[in-house]
């Protein structure tokens, strides 16, 4: 979507040495300041979660308007004690892509 995206740039404001096109600015430097690991590890349980979810239903010939009752058991330790809060706050995301 090149046309979309060439209008919101061209709507931003910016200053006298900003180049005139989105096609020809440099594409921006990732910032270290800006890495969250933490989020970054959530997301990776998330996505694991809505994986297996998914993985289940297909190997149980689920239909995909079936909506099973989830379980999720994590193992002891601090890892699990995170896992569970990730995943109890996160229940939604997994519901929603599951």
């Amino acid at each position: 979507m090149p046309f979309v995206t060439e209008e919101l740039w061209q709507r931003l404001p910016r200053g006298e040495a900003a180049p005139r096109s989105i096609m020809v600015s440099a594409y921006p430097a990732p910032c270290a300041a800006w890495r969250d690991t933490a989020a970054e590890a959530a997301m990776e349980l998330i996505e694991e979660s809505v994986h297996a979810v998914r993985s289940l239903r297909s190997a149980y010939n689920l239909p995909p308007s079936a909506r099973p009752e989830v379980f999720f058991l994590a193992a002891e330790g601090a890892a699990a004690d995170g896992a569970a809060d990730t995943l109890a706050e996160q229940a939604w995301i997994v519901a929603a892509l599951a």
